[in-house]
Order: C-alpha cells, then sequence, then structure tokens
C-alpha cells in the first residue's frame, strides 16, 4: 500500500460520519440495482411459464415431417424434447360459414404428444383410441356448426392438394381464382367415422391462418402415417431461427411465438423493444439516482481534502497519484457497502 493510499484511509477514518453514510448510500443503491435486475428477471419468468402452460414448451414446429425426420430428431444434440402427431388429413366441413376455414383437420395424438401439447377440456373427455375424436369449441363459434358431444361423424378424409403439391396447416386456403375455379382441391383417401367424446378450446399450436379446425384424435397403433407434426424444444432456445432454417429444406415450420415473445426471442420487434427498454430505462434510473447519490458525499469528501491535496500537489504528487487516491477511497467504501446489501 503507498503512501496515498494511506493517507485516504486515515481521511475516511478521521471523517467517520460522512464515510458512515457514504457506505450507506452504496447500500441503497445496490438493494435497488438488485430489486430491479430480480424484479425484471423474476417477471419475465413468470410470463414465460405462463405461457409455457397455455401453449406448451416448445420452439419450433415442422408441420409435414417424414417419419425419417422424426427419427433423426431423436438423435439431435440441439433437441432437449420432441414430440409429434400424425397429419391424417383433411374433411370438409358441410355448412361452415368461414370461408377461410372450410376444412376439418384430423390430428393423431399419442400419450406423450398430449402431455406435450396443452389441451384444454370443456366438457367430455380426451379420446382413448383412434374411434374417438375431440373437436374445438370455435366450429361451432367461428365455423358455425355445432358438433355435440356423444354424436357420431362420418367423414371422407384426404389431402388438399395444389397441382402436383401436398399442401399443409401452415399454408392458408386459397380459395378460387378469377375465373372462378379452386386454386386448390381436396383428394379423398379414405373413409373415417368418429364417436365425439369430448369439446375443447382451440388447440393453441393451430395457427390462425389455417385452414382447418383441428380435431383431435389417437393415432393409429400401426403408426404408418405419411406425414406428421414435429414440435421441438430446444436445449439452446436462442438458436431456434437457425435451427429451424437448417432443417426447413421443402417443409413448412412454426415457432411458438406466444412463448418466445417473452424471450425476448421472437421476430416482434416492437414487443423485443418494449421489453429491453423497460428493463434499461429502470436500471438508467437507478444507477443515475445512485451516481448523484454517492458523488455528492464524494464531492463534500473531496472539498474537504482540497487543502490536503493542494499540500501533496506541491511536494511533487501528481494528478494521477491524486486521482488513484480517490478512486483507492471509492474501492474501499464499495469493498464494504456492497457485499453488505447481500
Amino acid at each position: 500500500m503507498n503512501i496515498f493510499s494511506k493517507i485516504a484511509l486515515q481521511s475516511m477514518k478521521k471523517s467517520r460520519v460522512r464515510t458512515a453514510v457514504t457506505v450507506t448510500g452504496v447500500i441503497l443503491s445496490t438493494a435497488m440495482i438488485t430489486a430491479v435486475s430480480v424484479f425484471v428477471v423474476s417477471l419475465q419468468n413468470y410470463v414465460v411459464n405462463g405461457a409455457i402452460v397455455k401453449y406448451g414448451g416448445w420452439h419450433a414446429a415442422f408441420l409435414d415431417a417424414s417419419p425419417t425426420f422424426i427419427q433423426e430428431r431423436s438423435h439431435d444434440i440441439e433437441a432437449a424434447e420432441t414430440a409429434s402427431f400424425e397429419n391424417i388429413g383433411y374433411a370438409v366441413l358441410k355448412g361452415g360459414n368461414n370461408p377461410g376455414k372450410p376444412y376439418l383437420f384430423i390430428a393423431g395424438f399419442n400419450k406423450e404428444t398430449f402431455d406435450t401439447l396443452p389441451i384444454r377440456l370443456i366438457s367430455g373427455r380426451l379420446p382413448e383410441n383412434s374411434k374417438e375424436i375431440l373437436v374445438p369449441a370455435h366450429v361451432a363459434a367461428n365455423g358455425g356448426v355445432k358438433i355435440s358431444t356423444g354424436s357420431t361423424i362420418s367423414l371422407s378424409v384426404g389431402n388438399r392438394m395444389s397441382g402436383n403439391e401436398v399442401l399443409s396447416q401452415h399454408t392458408p386456403y386459397t380459395g378460387i381464382n378469377g375465373s372462378g375455379a379452386s386454386k386448390e382441391i381436396l383428394v379423398p383417401k379414405m373413409r373415417k367415422t368418429y364417436t365425439v367424446v369430448g369439446i375443447c378450446e382451440r388447440p393453441p399450436f393451430e395457427e390462425y391462418t389455417a385452414p382447418g379446425y383441428t380435431m383431435i384424435t389417437m393415432a393409429e397403433k400401426s403408426g404408418r402415417a405419411d406425414s406428421y407434426s414435429v414440435f421441438v424444444t430446444l436445449k439452446n432456445p436462442r438458436k431456434v431461427h437457425t435451427y429451424a432454417a437448417s432443417l426447413a429444406e421443402s417443409r413448412n415450420y412454426a415457432f411458438n411465438d406466444e412463448v418466445l415473445r417473452f424471450m425476448g426471442l421472437s421476430d416482434d420487434r416492437i414487443f423485443n423493444t418494449l421489453l429491453y427498454s423497460v428493463g434499461g430505462i429502470l436500471t438508467a434510473l437507478i444507477m443515475l439516482g445512485s451516481i448523484f447519490l454517492i458523488y455528492n458525499s464524494f464531492s463534500i469528501s473531496l472539498n474537504d481534502r482540497i487543502r490536503q491535496f493542494g499540500i501533496l500537489m506541491s511536494i511533487g504528487a501528481t494528478k494521477r497519484q491524486l486521482r488513484n487516491s480517490v478512486l483507492f477511497e471509492g474501492l474501499c467504501i464499495g469493498a464494504v457497502g456492497i457485499p453488505a446489501e447481500f
């Protein structure tokens, strides 16, 4: 310890009240900064966990994946968890009054899918086999067709086709062209008969632009579907956009924007700006107040020591040495005040 540091310590010991007030200011400032930081992080975790409960914890979904793609994901070192369901097909919603949503889309779940993708029942129960089905409430509220629990429905199920291309839930209904001809057709593959065992809320993974109301049944035990929807939860969510783009190729994919938005990882720039701006402004205000609080104490200390500094400069002390003396005093106060807050 040099002579200037010893002089700074002696000055702090001589002015015990001022030193105690300064240390108290450091404790209060540290407490406020810590409280704001913890509040922001806790609030973010709360809203993220709330979104996961409502929408599921997955980050990226691939809506027209092959069985091979699912097997590859089981060995994917970037994926923490995967879930999937069979894309059984589409059926025409007879009597529907929403021109942008003319279909019923049938998804074949397994037990793991029910555990991963939250389904909220309004009435009835979940399907237990591939002959039972769950109907979303917005078929009636949005589509104008009421399907009651206990009823039996028979559907001609197939694929949406636009030329040679098979369309998925990610592709909105294309409607008709200027000549009145449809830009897409439904090609039936099979006849399915289901017993309605329950009514649920709109599945959270169904995009608002999806052309079909998602009805949920149990997957066939054979597990030989040609197309699946795969939901991937990543170990590092910050890589979700790069990850999805690297696997996309010709596949349609979607993001769990409701969860990623609160993580600050969505493409919603306005929300991201708001999220980080609020936290930054609060922290800046606390830091600014802390600087003024502590600066006043140091200013008083500096005024008291001007004569002392004059004497030191008269015997050859440089500005750098005097500055280091003041910084050493601040370091000592911080070393006492910051740990004391914890």
